[in-house]
């Protein structure tokens, strides 16, 4: 790569990095070092720029300089190998590698440019002069070295070896930095050119303007004439229509107060459109309404015309004998609504929230009278929860207030206006969407008003955790004991197996994969605690768990698939079978 770039780039004095081995030397920077004064993205760069400046201290004096091994001022004083020496600045101040190292070459370029512009503009007279005494000179010697040329033999091969080392000098000089500026100045001509152009554009824009101008300005004069007459039909509006005018002052008043009026009328217009749309629509509506009572009740009236006596005379009616009667039906319909929701949702949701806490702590009961197993106990905990807080607290704690009056008048009531009525819109409301009918039924769903746990109680230490903060730090098999042990408690208070009452009571679990994740000794103590309680399991496992589970059933069955059709057979036999001939496949035991 070196020598491609040498050759191609005729790049000389320089040499490649070996990053990778700067990065397997990495050295911590010294504090103050100039490496923290250079920033790098790449780690690799950063090790390197560590190694070679990561000992070389910035200094603020010279006096502080004997202080390090090495280090530098910032008049660039250096000290090193017990030696002082002045640097000059001036070789350090354009960047050669870094984001501004670029730029900085070009501008000092384009500094150097400049000096010899000054120096070339100083010496002019002088070159003049020169030249013209070189051409004197030249012509002379010309004549000289034409008459030797004349005198002596011809030989072309000096002006060959000169046109050689021009052309070697040529090729190596640095014309990056006059490419660069070549390139600046193409950039600004262009920027120029654009310029012009949109001064044209705009030259053109302000045209069209003022004729746009004197175009609106006789929009405005026909404007005045259409006001004038707008403010006719006004005027005529204002004895004809006067409800609907009051109506539209009081909406105009607030568009008045606005600052920009421009597109007024246009959303005016398109106000109007609007409104005499619903107009339309509303007409229509009405008049398909009063065809149907029309024909419903063999009214005689014209269903088109709004302002027709006979149906203001018919409304009278209606509201003298009918209205009175729908009335009192809407009110028992209340009322009804209202003894509902009081004997059904709100008793009953306390109701079914107090017996789950008198179930659980039934089941924490026996669970106390257990021995601890691992020395652990488990029981469980429950608070309500998060999302449903402010309803559960009007369910469990005053709903005992409601009386039995108006429901609305009670002090139940006007201490939970602000929660109750939420409650009674969302459970009331018609669903829209199947998941607003799920989210009303969860609503009157006593399970959802509390968030259950268990708690594990360490018996040596008195240590309290919750089986949700420990689930992902322990392993399956603990996880797995509290589950059935609560599962045990919960048969028991189901089947009310400690109950006196001396009644023949049903004793039966049946489990799927049981104890998949428990070691031996676990489950071993897991299925005795269940024979401590009295209750008989049914499982079905694999093959493979089989023999933990064995010693502690009284029955046990193997099921072998052959085909379409199931093989059963004691487990014994199966495994005298196995230990005998070999394994037979076998689904599940």
């Amino acid at each position: 790569e070196l020598d491609r770039a040498r050759a191609s780039e005729a790049l000389y004095d320089v040499g490649l990095i070996d990053l990778a081995k700067a990065a397997a030397e990495a050295q911590s920077a010294q504090p103050r070092s100039l490496a923290t004064y250079v920033s790098a993205d790449e780690p690799a760069l950063r090790a390197y720029l560590d190694h070679v400046l990561g000992d070389l201290i910035a200094c603020e004096a010279v006096d502080e300089l004997r202080q390090h091994r090495r280090a530098v001022t910032p008049q660039v004083v250096v000290y090193g190998d017990w030696t002082v020496r002045a640097v000059n600045p001036k070789a350090y101040t354009p960047h050669f590698i870094g984001q501004r190292a670029r730029q900085s070459q070009i501008e000092a370029r384009r500094r150097e440019l400049e000096s010899i512009g000054a120096q070339l503009a100083e010496r002019a007279p002088l070159l003049q002069n020169l030249e013209a005494a070189q051409k004197v000179l030249a012509r002379y010697d010309e004549w000289i070295r034409l008459r030797e040329r004349l005198t002596a033999p011809l030989d072309e091969q000096p002006w060959r070896d000169q046109i050689q080392q021009r052309q070697t000098a040529l090729a190596a000089l640095d014309l990056s930095g006059v490419a660069e500026l070549e390139r600046e100045v193409k950039r600004l001509a262009a920027l120029i050119a654009e310029g012009r152009d949109r001064e044209k554009k705009l030259i053109g824009r302000e045209s069209s303007l003022t004729t746009q101008l004197s175009a609106l300005n006789n929009d405005l004069i026909r404007a005045e004439g259409d006001r004038a007459e707008a403010a006719a039909q006004a005027t005529e509006a204002r004895f004809q229509y006067p409800d609907a005018v009051r109506a539209a002052e009081e909406l105009l008043l607030p568009r008045l107060a606005a600052a920009d009026l421009h597109d007024e009328p246009r959303k005016t217009d398109s106000k109007a459109k609007e409104f005499e749309t619903k107009a339309n629509n509303a007409q229509r509506d009405l008049a398909a309404v009063a065809s149907v009572y029309n024909r419903e009740f063999d009214f005689a009236a014209q269903p088109g015309d709004p302002r027709d006596e006979r149906y203001q005379r018919e409304s009278e009616r209606l509201a003298a004998t009918d209205l009175p009667r729908y009335t009192e039906q809407i009110n028992a319909a209340d009322r009804q609504a209202e003894f509902e929701l009081r004997e059904h949702v709100l008793h009953t949701l306390r109701e079914q929230i107090e017996n789950a806490k008198r179930a659980l702590s039934d089941i924490n009961h026996t669970l106390n009278q257990l021995p601890p197993f691992s020395n652990e106990r488990y029981a469980f905990r429950y608070e309500p929860n998060d999302d449903v807080q402010e309803f559960y607290r009007l369910i469990t704690a005053d709903s005992q207030l409601l009386g039995t009056g108006p429901l609305f008048e009670s002090q139940f009531y006007r201490e939970h206006q602000a929660t109750f009525d939420v409650f009674y819109e969302q459970l009331t409301r018609k669903p829209a969407t199947e998941a607003e009918r799920r989210e009303q039924d969860r609503l009157i769903d006593y399970r959802r008003y509390l968030k259950y746990d268990i708690e594990v109680i360490d018996t040596g230490t008195g240590q309290k955790s919750r089986l949700s903060k420990i689930m992902n730090q322990t392993s399956g098999g603990e996880t797995q004991t509290p589950f059935y042990l609560t599962i045990a408690a919960s048969f028991v208070q189901l089947y009310r197996i400690h109950e006196r009452s001396g009644r023949p009571t049903i004793q039966l679990v049946a489990f799927d994969e049981a104890f998949s994740k428990m070691d031996q000794d676990r489950i071993g103590s897991t299925l005795d605690l269940f024979q401590r309680f009295h209750l008989q399991i049914v499982t079905a496992t694999p093959l493979e768990r089989c023999e933990y589970l064995v010693p502690k059933m009284c029955t046990n069955l193997v099921l072998t698939a052959l085909r379409e059709r199931v093989h059963l057979e004691p487990y014994r036999n199966y495994q005298a079978r196995l230990y005998g001939n070999g394994s037979p496949s076998a689904d599940r035991a």
